[in-house]
């Protein structure tokens, strides 16, 4: 059966992304652009499992593909989430458990802030979780998306694409305007943009739609976009501040989220590249490949490290970054070597196609 393969250079793509996230929680202000490494983490959700279905669809029963994902999904993602949460019930007291358990929590925060509590959330950021909100957007759309895409008949998948990206552009309009100052960034139908436009381009490559695009020297243009932007752009605040952007305020997202897209997407095809070689060097792709469990546990470091720090005076010369950043790595380190890798090994048993073998090899 036709497989994917693998791609050292996003691994290295997630390590930076991870890094942009980090740095934007350790200084808001100053590094208000690393932000943007959670939305290119949808981007690339959304262009590998599109990928992923277009792959197998053909080979393998729909219903038999949609069982093998979400079992797959399963074992990657599962573990990891809850296994933090049951530590977070044990050693902290972070609240509204039950909409992360559920993953919610996006939800939920959009509501605290309509409730004018977006202040309370931002100042405890840390503290609650609040880096839950991603995770729950992403479990959201693997769940609703694969069955979305493949019941969806083929001839209308175009369509379903423009009309969705559409809609989030209008969706995003509509907050900007009436409730510019909520966390409505969190929201399925806003930041989804992101998501739908790196499913898009999956989509439109597995058609032959862009063989037009020099996608060689694509990653340098949409890098150079990206710096560009982020010149034009006044830094954020918690709330959200006024773009440059002024005849029409839900571009601002399509810009980057097109910018994204193109440049994962240039990234597959970009083996023998530079950059591309040196994100795929070895110390930078294995980071990604932990990023999940690195993403799931930085912001408790914050604490962590103060009350280490207060225990061992001998750290007191350690800078706070690098403490919160060895803590983080250390812990993820061990995650995924003890905890995560066994589990996701177990995914070899189960590929895609697992069910219609089985009854074939039931019914000889």
């Amino acid at each position: 059966m036709k497989e994917m393969g693998y791609k050292r250079q996003l691994d290295g793509l997630r390590a930076i992304c991870f890094l942009g996230v980090f740095l934007f929680h350790t200084d808001s202000i100053r590094f208000w652009w690393g932000a943007y490494g959670v939305h290119v983490f949808f981007a690339l959700s959304g262009f590998l499992i599109t990928k992923i279905l277009l792959t197998h669809e053909n080979s393998v029963p729909t219903g038999d593909l949609i069982k093998s994902f979400y079992i797959r999904r399963f074992l990657r993602i599962f573990p990891a989430y809850y296994m933090i949460l049951i530590l977070l019930l044990i050693f902290a007291s972070v609240p509204y458990m039950t909409s992360i358990f559920f993953y919610v929590y996006n939800i939920k925060l959009f509501l605290l802030s309509l409730a004018g509590k977006a202040g309370e959330v931002a100042l405890h950021w840390n503290e609650w979780g609040m880096h839950f909100w991603s995770l729950s957007v992403e479990e959201q759309f693997y769940i609703i998306y694969p069955i979305l895409f493949l019941y969806l008949a083929k001839k209308y998948r175009a369509q379903f694409f423009v009309l969705s990206i559409l809609l989030s552009i209008l969706v995003t309009t509509a907050f900007k305007f009436a409730a510019s100052t909520t966390y409505y960034g969190y929201l399925p139908f806003v930041c989804g943009e992101y998501i739908l436009w790196g499913c898009f381009l999956a989509y439109l490559e597995h058609h032959g739609k862009l063989s037009k695009i020099p996608r060689d020297r694509m990653f340098y243009y949409c890098i150079l976009a990206f710096v560009v932007y982020c010149y034009l752009r006044d830094p954020p605040r918690y709330t959200y501040s006024r773009s440059f952007i002024t005849i029409f305020p839900g571009f601002e997202q399509t810009i980057t989220a097109v910018l994204f897209a193109l440049l994962i997407w240039s990234l597959w095809h970009a083996d023998s590249d530079p950059v591309a070689k040196a994100l795929a060097w070895g110390p930078l792709a294995y980071f990604g490949k932990i990023s999940y469990g690195l993403y799931l546990i930085h912001p408790f470091m914050w604490n962590l490290f103060d009350i280490v720090k207060a225990k061992w005076e001998v750290l007191n010369g350690v800078p706070v970054f690098l403490g919160r950043l060895s803590l983080t790595v250390f812990f993820a380190v061990l995650s995924w070597h003890f905890f995560e890798n066994p589990i996701n090994k177990m995914k070899v048993k189960v590929p895609y196609g697992f069910f219609r073998n089985n009854l074939s090899r039931q019914d000889s």
